[in-house]
């Protein structure tokens, strides 16, 4: 029996967003929303959305794709189109023709972490999309493989380092908020945490002395959260 599957087009765009982290992507039906956890494959950067039930509105426990870009791809090769979801598959239409997209079994999948939380921080920064894109983009052009975190004295500082110890370009940023007593502190992290960051109006960091980082935005509607761990990586393993 088909089922109408209705969608919000800016939210499914967003996703692909995050594609570099995850090509594999998974919608879970949840009571809190449509909700998607999922690392990349070092399972060192995670990110989950929470989004409202009205942006990807289907029945059943998931909607599952083994690569989202192809799907979305493929559905923009038709105008207007019509969602249905009939079994395992996935009917695009717009009346002239259609096309039938195979779902991929959840089970099949990389496993995703159960759970992603940013904890508690110890400094919180944030900053603008065209702050946040200028200076990684400028890290991407000079082959920096890290951004050295360091606090000191109040301040902020982000060194993008093309390797573990020298310094190529330093921005001194002022945190948000600080908690009290916070030691001075500073670890490099692998910048293709950042490059692999979706573009998005406003980035607010949080960071934990002992080297975790978390960004969480409110995307239209739908709250983001992306973070990585230098020391634990997500699935809990060591590095």
């Amino acid at each position: 029996m088909s089922e109408r599957v209705s969608y919000n087009q800016e939210f499914l765009d967003f996703i692909k967003g995050l594609t570099p982290i995850s090509p594999e992507v998974i919608f879970w039906n949840k009571p809190e929303g449509i909700v998607s956890i999922h690392a990349d494959e070092s399972k060192t950067i995670g990110f989950k959305i929470v989004a409202p039930k009205e942006s990807l509105v289907f029945e059943g426990e998931c909607l599952a794709f083994a690569r989202y870009s192809e799907f979305l791809s493929v559905m923009k090769m038709i105008e207007s189109p019509t969602v249905t979801k009939n079994d395992n598959k996935l009917i695009i239409s717009n009346g002239s023709g259609k096309i039938t997209y195979i779902l991929s079994d959840p089970r099949a999948l990389n496993k995703t972490p159960a759970r992603l939380e940013p904890g508690v921080p110890d400094v919180v920064v944030s900053m603008n999309k065209q702050n946040f894109v200028e200076l990684f983009k400028l890290g991407a052009a000079l082959k920096a493989k890290y951004n050295t975190i360091s606090f000191s004295n109040g301040e902020l500082k982000f060194d993008l380092n093309t390797n573990a110890v020298s310094s190529s370009y330093s921005k001194v940023i002022f945190p948000e908020s600080v908690v009290d007593k916070t030691p001075d502190f500073s670890f490099p992290v692998n910048m293709e945490f950042f490059l692999k960051a979706p573009q998005i109006d406003e980035y607010k960091i949080y960071l934990c002395k002992e080297g975790k980082i978390s960004i969480l935005s409110k995307v239209g509607n739908v709250d983001f959260l992306m973070i990585t761990n230098k020391v634990v990586k997500l699935d809990g393993g060591q590095k």
